[in-house]
């Protein structure tokens, strides 16, 4: 009964204001919602682009080890080429995009090149650097391996 009566007792100025109080306050959360959800894609859309550059910058690199792991070309040849100029501009998308895991397993691909640049700037014995070069190489491949799997889930 006194809900009514309050109902009641507002004119109908009073309930045009409430109404747009109530208008208000609806398209502000509807425009933070879409604003959040731009935002969101916006990030996504930035970290599937610098997967892409890395990945590719990956099977280059694999490539690479791989043809000296054949010995289809000298360890010393890989000295110039691993260069890993796509990961220095895309550590921040990809830093901020990825799951734990799969920037841990990115981090420890390049981690193992920069050490395999550094072993053979330094001219480490040549079983050495085979040994740096193969796990190198394991490691860039699980590094792809993750971002296969990522865009498996990706696109279900």
């Amino acid at each position: 009964m006194v809900r009514s009566f309050f109902i009641l007792a507002l004119t109908n100025t009073e309930i045009a204001g409430l109404l747009a109080i109530a208008g208000v306050i609806t398209g502000s959360a509807l425009n933070l919602f879409a604003q959040w959800r731009t935002e969101r894609e916006r990030r996504r859309s930035q970290t599937r682009s610098a997967l892409r550059l890395v990945d590719l910058e990956l099977v280059q690199t694999l490539r690479l080890i791989d043809l000296v792991l054949d010995q289809r070309q000298p360890v010393s040849s890989l000295a110039d080429d691993l260069d890993t100029p796509t990961w220095q501009s895309c550590q921040v998308s990809l830093a901020t995009g990825l799951k734990g895991d799969e920037w841990s397993s990115l981090r420890e691909a390049y981690a193992s090149i920069e050490a395999l640049r550094g072993s053979l700037k330094s001219a480490e014995r040549a079983g050495r650097l085979t040994d740096i070069t193969r796990e190198a190489r394991g490691r860039i491949q699980k590094a792809l391996d993750t971002i296969q799997s990522r865009d498996e889930k990706a696109a279900r």
